[in-house]
């Protein structure tokens, strides 16, 4: 085999090809994940101010086999990511091509991670079980092959959490609402300020995560650029400030599993849009990201912003929602979110799919 880096537009078009022709024979693959994917390899994003990376493809007998891009970003300046890793089946060695590359390309990184995605907000990780299921918008379907390919690096595993709506319609749950603060007020994004929302939910993502596995610092600029392509999707009611008086205390952010609108390769088109607004045909939710800051976290933030998501829910008529994912060494998260939904469900819940990310001393 033979390593090329990739640099023109016919390359690029080879490095985006490899995704479909692995995933053809997995009916549960989306490729809705590819647009994250077409934004950063470029290095055109607002997030490559501080950042740098390199895409390769792998060649055997002439046919394109592997892909994967090396990044490295100066806020999380440890490790080499190693991002978009796609291989076909014969590709036994692929962690020994990333390994040795990232030592080439970035002499005197002591680590590598494989599976990072330039930013946890931008995706993470490869799924280690429920292969045979369509993956919720935003979280990764990879082949099931994948995971062998890493054996013997440390794996930082991860978890979704999946759950009936109706926990949070029940008189059970009705019980939370006499425990709300009356000093912590809740309203939804507002489009028209959407680069001034963008900045609270920014700075309140490296306020609340500076201590969360592999999170590294952003600017607002590089999320409102995440966020805009979205905005025709997106409904205000999808992201939910908290505020005591005048300040941004936390937020939570959910959305329809736009992968219901869609099978195989296909994007959501206009015709997907329009399906989305006129009839609704989904019916899981993701409960994405929620986030408090540290002094907060005995108040009954979350709380109040479950409360304000609760309308939209149930005028959608969504039925399950899966949370996550939750990295299991991030005990904090993880406790508060079994802790919460068990008492509200009145038993606990159960964990739905795994993933993990991949480790290693260079």
């Amino acid at each position: 085999m033979t390593l090329e880096k990739i640099t023109t537009p016919a390359g690029y078009c080879r490095f985006f090809k490899i995704s479909a022709r692995i995933y053809k024979k997995y009916s549960a693959h989306r490729s809705t994940e590819e647009d994250i994917c077409r934004m950063l390899v470029f290095g055109r994003s607002a997030y490559f101010s501080h950042a740098s990376i390199v895409n390769y493809l792998l060649v055997k007998n002439g046919q394109d086999v592997a892909r994967f891009s090396l990044l490295h970003d100066r806020n999380l300046p440890s490790c080499v990511q190693a991002a978009f890793v796609e291989f076909l089946p014969e590709v036994e060695n692929i962690r020994d091509w990333i390994r040795q590359t990232a030592v080439i390309q970035y002499p005197g990184i002591s680590k590598i991670v494989i599976g990072l995605n330039a930013h946890l907000n931008y995706g993470a990780g490869f799924l280690m079980s429920d292969f045979d299921k369509p993956p919720v918008f935003g979280l990764p379907y990879t082949a099931p092959y994948y995971p062998k390919a890493f054996q013997g690096m440390t794996a930082h595993r991860m978890v979704s959490f999946r759950f009936p709506v109706d926990i949070f319609m029940s008189d059970r749950f009705a019980f939370f609402k006499t425990r709300l603060d009356p000093a912590i007020s809740t309203r939804y994004l507002d489009m028209k300020q959407l680069k001034r929302d963008t900045s609270i939910y920014t700075y309140l993502n490296n306020a609340c995560f500076n201590e969360h596995p592999f999170w590294a610092q952003r600017a607002s600029q590089e999320d409102y650029e995440l966020f805009k392509p979205f905005r025709f999707l997106l409904d205000e009611t999808n992201l939910i400030f908290a505020f005591e008086g005048d300040k941004p205390v936390g937020f939570l952010l959910w959305y329809p599993d736009f992968n219901e609108l869609v099978k195989g390769e296909k994007k959501i088109g206009l015709l997907e849009l329009l399906h989305f607004r006129v009839l609704n045909p989904i019916k899981t939710i993701r409960f994405t990201e929620v986030a408090i800051l540290p002094e907060y976290s005995n108040r009954p933030v979350v709380l109040a912003m479950i409360m304000a998501m609760l309308e939209p829910v149930r005028r959608g008529g969504y039925t399950s929602i899966e949370g996550g994912f939750i990295f299991e060494e991030n005990q904090g998260s993880m406790n508060m979110a079994i802790r919460f939904i068990s008492r509200a469900a009145g038993k606990k819940i159960e964990q739905k799919r795994h993933y993990a990310l991949f480790e290693e001393h260079l």
